[in-house]
């Protein structure tokens, strides 16, 4: 037995089903939490939906979630993207700065960067840089990701 930092015993080896069994919890825990951060956000659009309001294909929409340029979800049968609806601003536009923002945290999964820009941010004086990128403030909220970008990058 090991001890944990909480000093409770921790088995030194699992079985291959309790490994099986605390990957499906922490699976389990990610797909609410992106739910809930999903519905936070007013709710996401379908790829169809996203690329029509943007104006490109379908295919045209992944290249551009694939180059960091929008942000897409996936969900949780891992082969559905996803769009927070309020990235699309008018008829073929994007919130301005999110791209540049997007770019900065480009090594952090789209779950990061979702919650990066629906949480509070000190460097934003507790706005949300989600909020700070619909007042204007698109250079303060690339300096925080720049911060936050380091700190997954460590």
């Amino acid at each position: 037995m090991i001890v944990s930092p909480l000093n409770s015993p921790v088995k030194a080896k699992l079985t291959p089903e309790e490994i099986q069994e605390i990957f499906a919890a922490a699976e389990a825990r990610g797909v609410t939490h992106t739910k809930q951060l999903l519905a936070y956000s007013s709710g996401s659009l379908e790829t169809a939906v996203a690329a029509e309001k943007l104006g490109v294909s379908p295919t045209d929409l992944d290249k551009l979630r694939q180059q960091h340029k929008v942000l897409g979800v996936l969900l949780d049968d891992e082969v559905t993207y996803v769009y927070p609806a309020w990235q699309f601003v008018a008829a073929g536009q994007l919130l301005p700065g999110l791209a540049e923002t997007l770019q900065v945290l480009k090594e952090s999964s789209a779950l990061q960067n979702l919650s990066f820009l629906l949480s509070t941010n000190l460097r934003l004086n507790g706005l949300r840089p989600l909020e700070a990128l619909q007042q204007g403030f698109i250079k303060e909220v690339i300096v925080a990701a720049s911060v936050e970008g380091e700190h997954i990058a460590d």
